[in-house]
């Protein structure tokens, strides 16, 4: 027993022998073990300096290689003075010794100390000057010597002889505790450039490591203010993002030539071995530390229960508050090292993974795929693939933990210990699958959202889209089935494993008459089962999140392991530029023999490998500097030409030579990335900034896009927006242009890039860019240049015509072509009319009305980060329903009854002295069956009725929310942003929320149980509670501040990210092709990093939390053992092993409580995201728009536009006081420049501007603004300029996307009509032959597949129909054609207007012919509206209405209009100049 401390004894009682105990040593022991004490007093005196000697040599010369890092200072002239006094004061105290005859035991140790001391201040200059932060080495040191002092002062204390302490340790001791603060000062305020921006951890210290008071300053500034990204500190310089997955890149290399199921995980280890073997050390330490808590337990009831002499007495007790303070304060810091070292382990992982994912979809790819595979295999899998280091950590150190554990309970219980291993295995069923289907399909949506709303197809791509929901769902629900029987059987193996193994012994003890249970074996039997069913249960998960992983593993190794395709391309000139893309692959060089550009020797391709050729025999010759036009119909191949000359597709045949490996290329549908105008010309070489200001200003002139920028708000900063689609189809296609001239390659590919520009603007910038004295001359760049008009084909310097038959019709200059006998001889050229030309872009503006965007797509969503709104809670549990929140709630409250009861029965047992011990075993076996089926139904309803229903509610509404956005939403939004809401905010709504309201609910009823069994166990404790509940709830409510944001920083990070790798994969040809792969992967390293920050310090501070309440949990298990041991006469064994076990609980249910809290605060971000979403973003339906139109409407098509004004934005105006009347069936052209207003117009009737009072436009006599706007779209028949194709669905269902229910034969009839039928049935043929080889004496008729259009519609039609239409490639034209087709099926259902917005821009003039012969005839009782840039599409119109500038200009019969003296569209017909058929 301690003595009493008053003050008249102070002196005798430490000082003087103890009168009763004559016999008394002079210090205390630590063991009675003479062995082991022998061993731990040598670890005293000896260890600290042994190890600083072996390992500051080592650090010295390392740091004699390494430049100064700190600016000139005085922190030195501090520190040294009192390093040398230490080393000063050991030597005294070794010589003072030696004058003493001091025996060696003492003699030895103060000259190992008196060298290391030496050897400290040595280590302190080196380490001052040339270390970022303080010295861990030193600080270590330090750390262990003074714990030396301490525990020889205690030692003395328990003997009562202190005053036997000598004055020169305790001087030493002192001097050490002030260099240990001086040196522990962070030195950020005196690094000098760049280290002063090295993260706060890296220059925090040892102690600013262990105890992470480098995160403090995150928590205050999330405490007091709102959080952004650039507030994130950053990563440590070991997790460097482009490093890793360029190591990883590497092994991934080497091991994907083999093959091997698990070649990527052995890459992944290779790659991130280092950080992995740091992991041991702290996870070994903790374990031995947890498992020293039943020693604690066992030892705290013996000593209770015991008779011992004075001295004995209190060196037990020391020995006692010595090990609570080592256990309880090791754990967390242990803990927190080894779980923030695996957070980073985790974090290699990641970057790793994504990196290669991401390479890889800068590969070209040997097949058709879903481009949106590599998203979910970045967002999902790599996720869940990182983790298998922690998995990995877990399942040895848990097997270290049960095998120790079952070692000390085999020696409380004897063979009674096997009952805890039993062990439930299970399987586990993915639905990943069903996810990204759902996924895939959403983005397909948000991609052409406009084309959507303009075809009145909201509500069908809306219930399509809940209805893959729904079948996710299904096998969601099927997932957590096994879900449920993975947490039963841990519940069970926790609460029946004590019950059985307690059970057991009790009776065969009875039987065979051995020492009945007690209370010191109950309680240290209990808290030794405790310590295993942890592992265990971690042990039973380790199967199914085993299968997890590795599936994870397998889905990104299987899409990695897919070919790449073979570069066959032979380079004419090995010395030009290396700056493209690197593709295995028999790609060579040949030396160059004159001038050529590129040769092609009798080449055949294949636009895919399910397709036939399309291009046969094909050979030419085209020389460096010339200008090529490459022209033919729709269908002939000339974009897979282009391709294939960019080593896109691989030939099947025959020799491409080139002399250039990049080139700069616009696609036929333009790509853009999202960013500002300025970033998307300049490109990402330079981080899009401009480096040559004349040549910046020159592009914008060529391209005609001055006017463009002086209308747009932000001017060159306007943020296009994702796909660019906040910008016209012209702005779009001359910004793509703009960045061919401005990358300045040799060789520029322009596919179509002319189709979107009225006739005007394209003569105009033709002449800057591709005559004599235009651009690419002056540059002596190779101009490619793929039409399907014949305006251009005069400047050429080699024409190329391709036929229908895969070959070349004729090819040569326009000279020898004219004077020949093939198609181009019959063409009359017009001379270009400049004069013209000047006069129509005099009288007109190229500007578009732009919706322009502010927000940058880095920067991110700005949400309500302040504090906990309840509000929030009404909103996630009106989605889950009140009848199942109260069936949670009654079955956990039952659960912590059940579990509370149990310890307190356990103490009655255990006093019982073995009397009864049936009653009490069979009452314990029934409470642990009360509490096993109360949590077995609060963990159904959580995983089989709350998850589901609550997470298809919220993505219902969302869903709801997207769909009725106003296209200003899409315009000024990512894409990604989007995304990212239907992927990671319901990934966690639907797998992370549930299960942390399920544990905040648990934890909250069990730790208010234990607090009951505390406070009745030892009565006083209970004063500590209000004070441990006011720290408990001042440390959450700065945790939560902070943590909150920073689940939410994370949520949004990852949207950068997700649109890094949407918009690569849809610009993956543009980006190689540019040779910008590397640029991009920089790119997309830089905005991982990024969105890595918030996800790595919400684990610091989450570990901060842990600290914080582990000692809280410290300083209650230090008061428990205090007073059992100053209480001792009046505690039971009972009592304190029941505290203690409660001490042992209520650590794990604290931070349980607290983690799950955060866990449900934090997730609940993406319930605030959600509600936030639907709250911030109005649909565009107005009050007033509540009328539905009568069934037949339109009945005749008229139309009037009056007064009407409309606008994107309430600052820019569309269109301005346009009045016109349209006639029903009237056939109408709407013409302009690029800009001018003619789309705006279509938008306007459709609702997709909106309308300015007072003008009206109203359809068969009714004002549409007081109809439903989805009704007046869902009733008109639009056929878009980009055709909207969902490349995951059939070709059924792309054609009839309006589900008009419509019979094969008259699919089959719709297409034979646009002539895509015959396609269709040759891509069958070619996919049937290479799944199912023909036989060589066979033929393709013989396996019974028709060639002929003729095709039988039971059968084959209906599986030519069900091609997926990613397997039946179309070029842009045939897609038109195609949107022709779905058109022509829509008439039973729609009304009598069709409107044509550029239906017809990527097709050439026969099937331009074709497809206005065919509208003329399909809708000849309808009223068309057709929006051209070709003249002679609208010149059989009724009625033309001219636009300029956002106002109709002219409007009248075409021929009218061309008599006009100065009319707009005669200047229009003279500008557009260039050549005609001559009629037959």
């Amino acid at each position: 027993m301690w003595p009493p401390l008053g003050l008249a004894r102070w002196s005798e009682q430490f000082c003087h022998p103890d009168p009763e105990d004559n016999t008394r040593p002079a210090r205390g022991t630590l063991s009675d073990n003479p062995q082991v004490e022998a061993l731990l007093q040598g670890i005293l005196r000896f260890g600290p300096a042994a190890w600083f000697l072996f390992i500051a040599p080592l650090r010295i010369a390392r740091l004699r290689g390494e430049k100064l890092v700190v600016a000139r200072n005085r922190r030195l002239y501090f520190k040294a003075p009192v390093a040398i006094l230490i080393c000063s004061l050991q030597l005294i105290a070794a010589v003072y010794g030696m004058l003493e005859h001091a025996p060696w035991s003492v003699l030895a140790p103060r000259l190992l100390f008196w060298a290391a001391d030496a050897v400290s201040c040595v280590l302190l200059f080196f380490e001052h000057g040339r270390n970022t932060g303080p010295s861990t080495v030193l600080t270590l040191y330090l750390v262990l010597t003074i714990f030396n002092h301490l525990v020889n002062a205690g030692l003395k204390y328990v003997a009562w002889n202190l005053c036997d302490m000598e004055c020169i340790p305790i001087a030493i001791f002192s001097s050490k505790v002030l260099l240990l603060i001086l040196e522990s000062q962070v030195k950020r305020s005196i690094l000098r450039p760049p280290h002063d921006q090295l993260s706060a951890e890296e220059t925090s210290g040892l102690f600013g490591t262990l105890f992470l008071w480098w995160v403090n300053t995150v928590l205050s500034a999330g405490y007091s203010s709102t959080l952004r990204l650039a507030d994130m500190p950053p990563l440590n310089r070991a997790l460097d993002a482009v490093q890793i997955r360029a190591t990883m890149q590497r092994e991934w290399d080497k091991k994907r030539k083999h093959e091997g199921r698990y070649n990527l995980l052995l890459a992944l280890l290779k790659s991130s071995w280092r950080p992995n073997i740091a992991v041991f050390l702290p996870r070994v330490l903790c374990t031995v530390l947890r498992c020293c808590q039943p020693i604690l337990i066992s030892r705290a009831i013996t000593f209770v229960g015991s008779e011992q002499a004075p001295f004995e007495n209190r060196n037990e007790a020391f020995r006692l508050m010595l090990l609570t303070i080592l256990i309880y304060a090791g754990i967390p810091i242990f803990t927190g090292v080894y779980l923030r070292i695996l957070a980073q382990v985790t974090i290699v992982g990641r970057m790793a993974l994504v990196g290669i994912i991401y390479k890889d979809c800068l590969n070209v790819k040997d097949r058709v795929d879903d481009k949106t595979a590599a998203v979910t295999l970045m967002s999902v899998d790599a996720d869940s693939a990182a983790g298998c280091w922690d998995m990995f950590h877990d399942f040895w150190s848990q097997m270290l933990e049960a095998a120790i554990g079952m070692y000390m309970l085999a020696g409380e219980l004897g063979w009674i210990c096997l009952f805890p291993l039993l062990v439930v295995v299970d399987r586990q069923v993915e639905f990943s699958r069903a996810t990204q289907a759902r996924i895939s399909a959403t983005k397909a949506v948000l991609d052409s959202m406009k084309n959507i709303k303009m075809m009145g197809l909201v509500e069908k791509m809306e219930t399509r889209i809940q209805g893959q929901r729904d079948q996710e769902l299904k096998k969601f629900v099927a997932f957590y089935r096994l879900l449920v029987v993975y947490f039963v059987s841990s519940v069970a193996l926790h609460l029946f494993s004590p019950a059985i193994t307690l059970i057991f012994y009790a009776i065969q003890a009875q039987i065979r008459g051995l020492a009945s249970v007690d209370t010191n074996m109950i309680f240290t039997s209990l808290a030794i089962i405790n310590l295993i069913a942890a592992p265990a249960n971690s042990l039973l998960g380790i199967l199914p999140e085993l299968a997890s992983v590795l599936a994870a593993f397998d889905r990104i190794q299987t899409h990695l392991v897919k070919p790449n395709y073979e570069d066959k391309r032979e380079f004419l000139d090995p010395g030009s530029s290396t700056s493209g893309r690197s593709l295995s692959g028999a790609a060579t060089s040949c030396a160059p023999t004159d001038d050529t550009a590129i040769r092609l020797e009798q080449v055949g391709i294949r636009p895919a490998l399910t397709s036939d050729l399309v291009l046969e025999n094909i050979s030419t010759t085209w020389k460096k500097g010339d200008l090529i036009v490459i022209s033919g119909s729709v269908g002939t191949g000339k974009t897979s030409l282009v391709r294939a000359l960019l080593g896109e597709l691989p030939q099947d045949y025959g020799v491409i030579k080139t002399a250039y490996r990049t080139a700069a290329y616009c696609s036929q549908t333009a790509w853009l990335s999202n960013g500002t105008v300025q970033e998307a010309i300049c490109g990402p070489l330079n981080n899009g900034r401009v480096l040559d200001d004349r040549q910046y200003t020159e592009t914008l002139r060529l391209c005609d896009l001055n006017q463009d920028l002086y209308r747009m708000l932000d001017g060159d900063q306007t943020i296009i927006g994702s796909r660019g689609i906040a910008l016209s189809g012209g702005q779009k296609q001359r910004l793509t242009l703009a960045r061919a001239i401005f990358a300045g390659k040799e060789l520029v590919i322009l596919d179509d890039t002319f189709s979107a520009l009225d006739v005007s603007t394209q003569c105009h910038i033709t002449n800057k860019l591709m005559r004599s004295n235009g651009i690419f001359k002056k540059r002596g760049a190779t101009v490619i240049l793929i039409t399907h008009s014949t305006e251009h084909l005069a400047l050429a310097d080699h024409i190329v015509i391709l036929d229908s038959n895969g070959g070349i019709a004729e090819q040569g200059t326009w000279k020898d072509l004219r004077s020949g006998t093939g198609y181009t001889s019959k063409l009359a050229f017009v001379p270009e009319n400049e004069q013209a030309d000047k006069a129509s872009r005099d009288g007109s503006n190229t500007s578009d009305s732009v919706q322009t965007g502010t927000k940058s797509p880095d920067d991110l969503q700005q949400i309500d980060h302040g504090t906990s709104d309840t509000t929030l809670y009404k909103y996630y549990f009106s989605a889950i329903g009140i009848s199942r929140m109260l069936v949670l709630v009654a079955s956990l409250l039952l659960y912590a009854c059940f579990v509370g009861i149990i310890p307190y029965w356990l103490k009655w047992m255990g006093e019982s002295g073995g009397s009864r011990m049936w009653f009490y075993t069979t009452v314990y076996l029934l409470l642990a069956i009360g509490g096993f089926l109360s949590i077995a139904a609060a963990v159904a309803t959580i995983f089989l009725a709350i998850a589901p229903h609550s997470g298809n509610a919220l993505h219902r509404r969302l869903l709801r929310t997207v769909m009725r956005a106003p296209q200003s939403y899409f315009a000024t939004t990512d894409t990604g942003v989007t995304l990212n809401r239907f992927s990671s905010d319901i990934m966690m709504i639907d797998r992370s929320l549930p299960f942390a309201l399920f544990q905040v609910f648990q934890a909250v009823f069990l730790l208010l149980s234990q607090c009951v069994i505390l406070t009745i166990a030892q009565p006083i404790i209970a004063v500590t509670l209000p004070f441990t509940s006011l720290a408990v709830y001042l440390v959450q409510k700065i945790y939560l501040a902070t943590s909150r944001q920073l689940r939410c920083l994370d949520l949004d990070a990852r949207a950068l990210v997700s649109s890094s790798f949407l918009e690569t994969i849809e610009g993956a040809e543009t980006i190689r092709a540019f040779g910008w792969q590397q640029a991009f992967d920089t790119d997309n390293a830089r905005k991982l990093d990024l969105s890595l920050r918030p996800d790595y310090m919400l684990t610091c501070v989450q570990r901060w939390l842990d600290l914080v309440l582990d000692f809280i949990v410290l300083g209650l298990a230090i008061c428990i053992v205090g007073l059992s041991i100053a209480l001792k006469d009046s505690t039971t064994g009972g009592q304190i092993g029941l505290a203690l076990n409660v001490v042992l609980q209520a650590n794990q249910y604290i931070l349980r409580l607290v983690s799950a809290w955060t866990g449900l605060e934090t997730s609940l971000g993406a319930i605030s995201r959600v509600r936030g979403f639907e709250r911030d973003v109005q649909p565009e339906e107005r009050a007033g728009d509540k009328v539905q139109p009568p069934s037949n409407w339109p009945a005749t098509g008229a139309v009037e536009f009056s007064n009407v004004s409309a606008s994107y934005e309430d600052t820019v105006l569309a269109l301005e006081s346009v009045t016109v009347t349209i006639p029903p069936g009237a056939k109408v052209g709407v013409v302009g420049r690029t800009g001018s207003g003619k789309t705006s117009l279509l938008l306007s009737l459709l609702r997709l501007v909106e309308l300015q009072d007072p003008g009206k436009v109203k359809v068969d006599g009714l004002d549409i603004a007081n109809l439903q706007r989805n009704a007046v779209r869902s009733r008109l028949i639009t056929i878009p300029q980009d055709p909207m194709l969902v490349k995951t669905d059939t070709v059924r269902q792309n054609l009839d996307i309006a589900d008009a229910d419509v019979a094969d034969e008259e699919m089959v009839r719709i297409l034979e009509d646009v002539g895509l039928w015959r396609v269709f049935v040759e891509r069958r043929i070619e996919s049937a032959s290479s799944e199912s080889p023909v036989p060589s004496s066979g033929t393709v008729e013989d396996e019974g597949l028709d060639t002929s259009s003729e095709v039988s519609y039971d059968g084959q039609a209906a599986a030519i129909l069900d091609l997926v239409m990613e397997s039946v490639p179309l070029s842009q034209g045939q897609e038109q054609l195609f949107s022709l087709a779905r058109a022509l099926l829509m008439r039973r259902l729609r009304g009598n207007i069709v409107l044509l917005d550029e239906a017809t821009s990527s097709v050439d003039a026969n099937t331009n012919q074709l497809m206005q012969a065919i509208v003329r005839e399909a809708f000849s009782q309808h009223t068309v509206i057709t929006v051209a840039h070709r003249l002679d599409t609208i010149m059989d119109s009724d009625l033309v209405l001219v636009m300029n500038s956002g106002k109709l200009v002219e409007a009248g019969p075409p021929s009218e209009l061309l008599q006009k003296e100065d009319g707009f569209f005669r200047a229009l017909q003279a500008g557009s100049g260039g050549i005609v058929c001559e009629s037959e």
